[in-house]
Parts: C-alpha cells; sequence; structure tokens
C-alpha cells in the first residue's frame, strides 16, 4: 500500500493508492496542494483514480471538483456537501 499523509496547516489529506494496480484515492484534498498530489502521484507512478471529501471544510477549498475535472476521476462527498452530485448550493 502507498500513504502519505499531506498536512496544510491544520487540515489534513491522505493519498492512499495500491503498487500493483497503480490505482489511487486522494481523502480530503486542499485546492491549493493540487500540484503537491499530482507530483506525489506521479513520484509513485499513481493514477488518481478518486477524489473523496469526508465532510464540509470551513477551513479551506476542497480541491474534490477540481481534480475530478482535470484528471477524469470520480468524486465522492457526503450528500450535503457543494461537490457531491445533486447537492443545492
Amino acid at each position: 500500500m502507498i500513504f502519505e499523509q499531506i498536512a496544510t496547516g491544520g487540515c489534513q489529506s491522505y493519498l492512499v493508492g495500491c503498487p500493483e494496480t497503480c490505482a489511487g484515492v486522494l481523502i480530503d484534498p486542499e485546492l491549493r496542494q493540487i500540484d503537491r498530489y499530482l507530483a506525489s502521484a506521479a513520484r509513485d507512478g499513481m493514477r488518481i483514480r478518486y477524489a473523496i471529501d469526508t465532510h464540509t471544510h470551513a477551513d479551506h477549498f476542497s480541491a474534490t471538483r477540481e481534480l475530478a475535472a482535470k484528471l477524469g476521476a470520480e468524486a465522492s462527498a457526503t450528500d450535503t456537501h457543494p461537490a457531491a452530485p445533486g447537492a443545492r448550493a
């Protein structure tokens, strides 16, 4: 398993992947760290296939939508999160 915890101030994001399939998931991505996530994934030969927000983040902007659009990854979030499919703004 590939695992990297990425801190931005008090916020934590996690890049988790499988070295055999090279598939990865990014949990709670922060908007200002997109380049870092992409560099980490590339370093490990990983393709980010999923971006997940576990909760609404009041202290930073999520990168879930941007990563999903840029990478063709699937985005997932709680029902009330603005990035969730069908969520009301």
